[in-house]
């Protein structure tokens, strides 16, 4: 069995964990961006205060939604043990989309999304599936009777 399978401490690896931190914060750019060039097309069109403050406040409930996006991914990634109810938000939020520029990404791949859904423990099905093909191959090698 790998090393990192056995101190592994919580449900994403450090490398995960920094990705989905990383895309959160690149999401947080993305919006940004999009938020100014949304400004500009306003302040062009002679919009008014009104409108500039509108867009304020989308920008500002956005941005909160990321952040707290994040502190989910970052509460779900401990080793206890999870409620009902935050399987079904981190997979609201690993529906998210963002959009940058022509192409589009989510907050979550399919394997950090599995892993932060662990119900106990930290050991996901990507972690367990070779520990116990390596379990039956030494049960094999040393006729414990295992698999024939």
């Amino acid at each position: 069995m790998r090393e990192q399978v056995l101190v592994k401490a919580k449900k994403l690896y450090p490398h995960e964990l920094q990705a989905v931190c990383d895309r959160v914060a690149y999401a947080l750019k993305c919006l940004e961006a999009d938020m100014l060039a949304r400004k500009v097309e306003l302040l062009q069109s002679g919009a008014g205060a009104e409108a500039l403050s509108a867009l304020e406040v989308e920008l500002a409930q956005r941005r909160t939604m990321l952040l707290a996006a994040l502190a989910t991914f970052q509460q779900s990634n401990e080793p206890t043990v999870l409620a009902e109810g935050d399987f079904t938000r981190i997979a609201e939020i690993a529906q998210l989309r963002v959009h940058d520029g022509d192409r589009t990404f989510g907050l979550l791949s399919e394997v950090e999304l599995l892993a932060l859904q662990t119900p106990r423990g930290s050991l996901a099905p990507a972690d367990l599936d070779p520990y116990l093909a390596q379990l039956f191959r030494e049960a094999k090698i040393y006729d414990l009777g295992v698999g024939g």
